[in-house]
């Protein structure tokens, strides 16, 4: 009838740095959710539970998208670091927080998700 739908199967296997990013996200979802759903509005400081529970969707929105090899996801989580990256620098330049151990897990990221292979495993066509 028409031409089949590629899904990613004839790209090969998901590269397994991507199943654990994946999973991470879920996890960040899951803090996310439940720190908006069930802390205190005192503890939150001022934060609207909103953000969060807002935060928890897109953390899980980006890792079903990872998993299920969506070009767009790649691209939204390569924006995802950058975002994080700025809000980090951000933080060390107005209250002095320290950036060593979270610009190294953000560098890294963004390194495997340049890295040759896992940029093809979403982008081949």
């Amino acid at each position: 009838m028409g031409q089949p739908v590629d899904r990613g199967e004839a790209r090969g296997k998901l590269p397994r740095g991507i199943i654990v990013l994946g999973a991470l996200l879920y996890a960040g979802a899951f803090v996310s959710f439940a720190a908006g759903a069930i802390v205190p509005g005192a503890v939150l400081a001022g934060l609207p539970r909103w953000v969060l529970l807002f935060g928890a969707l897109a953390c899980a929105i980006l890792a079903t998208g990872l998993l299920r090899r969506r070009r767009w996801a790649w691209f939204a989580a390569l924006a995802f670091v950058v975002v994080n990256a700025y809000y980090l620098l951000l933080g060390a330049a107005e209250r002095g927080q320290n950036t060593l151990v979270g610009g190294t897990i953000l560098a890294v990221v963004a390194a495997y998700l340049l890295w040759p292979g896992v940029r093809s495993a979403f982008l081949a066509r």
